[in-house]
């Protein structure tokens, strides 16, 4: 998963995967909430202990950490990967250990995503193997899970994102796109890796539309996903427009899923799902490497709590060509990173955010 941001998939692909969804909320955001940003984590790109590693891609682009997590105690955990390496910073920024992945291993770990789940136990998406490994926080591998799907489905299949399961398992979401279509699902594996639900699977053909009936009941490309609390998931997929996105909240021991789609007045150059507080709310943010970027905080059914301005990314550091993206802890609290031309930082949004904003809501029907 590139740094939990999502970029948009081919325009033709996009008009044609959300033309059942007949339902959605409008929002336009007059003004939204003023805030302060604290930096907690800060190290300069490199290979050094304290720095963190970046790569230039096919397309040109520079890519640094792919992703990070936040636990209960409100920790940070980097997963550096193109150091090879796992670090974790509490609540104030302290590093308080790293440790390398893959030692010994025949071939090196490419580290996708990461998650924590309550119990401590860190796993990693490796795609160079297609597993999922379990480890303690000081980096003793516990398990190596193959999550890939069997029969395998046609063209490059990929762990795109990972979430903590319930009694220490965790769920992952993998997904492949040909010429011929797509195909995406959500299954849960259990704390030893034996495959206990497939929650989400989607099958589209080139057209985008579904091939058949099955679980979850989502239509659509997905785009990222977070685990809820209560028995849910929260699934983000593609709109039919850029300015749109679709959001659905599927139950995890079966049932109808409920969704919605969201339009802002604003180009959605890039959408990511931040995750869920221990309240239930979820986050969403959009361009958030743009100075206009913002995240969205959403109660259990889909209505919007805040509309939170995120800020300009570290004005006058420099503007390079990584990717950027953003988790919340269980408390609420919004961490965004942040990599400039030099570093990689990640902000803790303030608790001035809530000072002065006034969103505008018209929902049309109700969610379906």
């Amino acid at each position: 998963m590139q740094l939990m941001t999502i970029r948009r998939p081919p325009l033709a692909i996009l008009l044609a995967v959300l033309t059942l969804v007949a339902s959605f909320a409008l929002v336009r955001v007059d003004r939204v909430a003023t805030h302060g940003t604290e930096t907690v984590v800060d190290g300069p790109w490199g290979a050094e202990a304290e720095a963190f590693g970046r790569a230039r891609g096919p397309d040109g682009r520079e890519s640094g950490p792919r992703s990070f997590a936040v636990d209960r105690e409100g920790h940070i955990f980097v997963a550096d990967t193109f150091n090879g390496r796992v670090k974790e910073y509490d609540a104030g920024g302290r590093l308080l250990r790293q440790f390398a992945v893959g030692e010994g291993f025949a071939r090196k770990p490419f580290l996708e995503d990461l998650t924590v789940t309550p119990a401590g136990h860190i796993y990693l998406a490796d795609n160079a193997g297609g597993t999922v490994l379990k480890v303690d926080r000081d980096g003793r591998l516990l398990a190596t899970f193959n999550v890939r799907p069997a029969p395998p489905p046609e063209g490059l299949w990929r762990i795109e994102s990972l979430a903590p399961g319930p009694d220490d398992g965790v769920y992952v979401l993998g997904m492949a796109l040909t010429d011929k279509g797509y195909t995406a699902s959500v299954r849960l594996f259990s704390e030893t890796g034996a495959l206990r639900a497939v929650v989400v699977e989607v099958r589209l053909d080139a057209t985008g539309q579904p091939l058949g009936k099955r679980p979850g009941s989502v239509a659509g490309l997905i785009s990222a996903f977070t685990a809820a609390g209560n028995g849910r998931l929260v699934l983000m997929t593609a709109g039919e427009t850029p300015f749109q996105r679709g959001l659905h909240v599927v139950p995890t021991g079966g049932g109808q899923a409920r969704r919605w789609l969201y339009e802002s007045s604003t180009y959605i150059e890039e959408a990511s799902l931040l995750g869920a507080d221990r309240s239930g709310h979820v986050y969403l943010g959009a361009n958030l490497s743009k100075p206009d970027g913002w995240v969205v905080r959403l109660d259990g059914d889909g209505q919007v709590q805040e509309v939170i301005g995120a800020g300009p990314p570290q004005p006058g550091r420099g503007s390079p060509a990584v990717l950027f993206g953003g988790r919340v802890g269980q408390r609420g609290d919004i961490f965004l990173a942040r990599p400039t031309a030099d570093r990689f930082v990640i902000v803790r949004l303030s608790s001035e955010r809530h000072i002065g904003f006034r969103p505008v809501w018209r929902q049309v029907t109700g969610p379906r």
